[in-house]
């Protein structure tokens, strides 16, 4: 994710045997030549999903794989290149571990889509966390969809679309659709099966 001239990363799994899966790395791109400032370290965490910043800039949310010690670490953004953690979920419904936290702005309100793993026996989840208050994110909805999983969400003026695999790519009213959905319940517009399925992620241009 990129914000002006800082960019940040997250490791996935062991990649050597020096490597971890639990960095966020934030990264100076002002040149051509990306230069590593900080790193920040999840506790209880072997791989990390994605990170985004909020769109006002303060900020910083990751998403946690590690299963079962998955959930979103959300931390505040002092300046682009300072965080400090507000809040680490665990146990409950992201304990299986969150691949992917798409963060937007619905009505005014921060949320988190959170593509939660299959595992266990227990189906794949959208999970919606509201950040209204970043110190004490508190889930909203909850849904049961993807096969095998859900991998991506997306949200723009009231939608959500949703990657669900081989169950094709989702359009949700969570506000924008005229259909009386909202972020707390959510209604499906509709559901495109695409050829072989293994719907990944969406974006609307």
């Amino acid at each position: 994710w990129v914000r002006g001239t800082t960019a940040y990363t997250t490791t996935w799994g062991t990649r050597s045997a020096t490597g971890r899966g639990n960095a966020i790395k934030i990264w100076d791109v002002a040149t051509n030549t990306p230069a590593l400032v900080d790193s920040l370290i999840v506790a209880s965490a072997g791989t990390l999903g994605d990170v985004q910043v909020s769109d006002d800039g303060t900020l910083l949310v990751a998403a946690i794989e590690s299963n079962p010690n998955g959930g979103l670490a959300v931390y505040q953004l002092d300046t682009p290149r300072s965080a400090r953690l507000l809040a680490r979920t665990t146990g409950g419904e992201m304990q299986y571990g969150v691949h992917t936290a798409e963060v937007a702005r619905v009505n005014g309100v921060l949320y988190a889509f959170c593509a939660i793993d299959p595992a266990n026996g227990v189906p794949s989840r959208l999970v919606i966390v509201s950040l209204a208050n970043p110190a004490s994110p508190t889930i909203v909805a909850s849904l049961q969809i993807g096969s095998p999983y859900i991998h991506d969400v997306f949200v723009r003026d009231g939608l959500l679309f949703t990657a669900e695999w081989n169950d094709g790519l989702g359009i949700w009213d969570i506000g924008g659709g005229g259909t009386g959905g909202t972020v707390a319940v959510p209604k499906r517009i509709s559901r495109t099966p695409t050829v072989g399925g293994k719907v990944h992620h969406m974006w609307w241009f």
